[in-house]
């Protein structure tokens, strides 16, 4: 894989590496669905997975914010129970909308 092992083994890195997959998606399939327009199916379908990665990069922003947040409690001496497999919960999340 191209991203160095230190980033893949953090929680942060783990994070990290998922939202920059879900805008590297984004912007990809956005350069990609300007030729898309001449067809109305692969139009919608291009339209759709649009808002997927849109919603997945969000989302992934979410997950980010919330482990910032629980680090920052944490350091001020507040307690917070952090739950177990945090990463894998919320990439769980980010990648599979239901």
């Amino acid at each position: 894989m191209m991203v160095c092992r230190k980033l893949r083994v953090s929680e942060a890195g783990q994070l990290l590496i998922n939202l920059s997959l879900t805008l590297l998606g984004l912007y990809i399939l956005y350069i990609l669905s300007l030729q898309a327009v001449r067809n109305k199916y692969v139009c919608a379908v291009t339209g759709g997975l649009l808002h997927y990665f849109m919603l997945a990069s969000f989302l992934a922003m979410v997950a980010e914010a919330v482990s910032l947040y629980t680090k920052l409690v944490l350091v001020l001496g507040v307690p917070l129970v952090i739950k177990n497999k945090y990463v894998l919960k919320a990439c769980l999340i980010v990648w599979s909308k239901y």
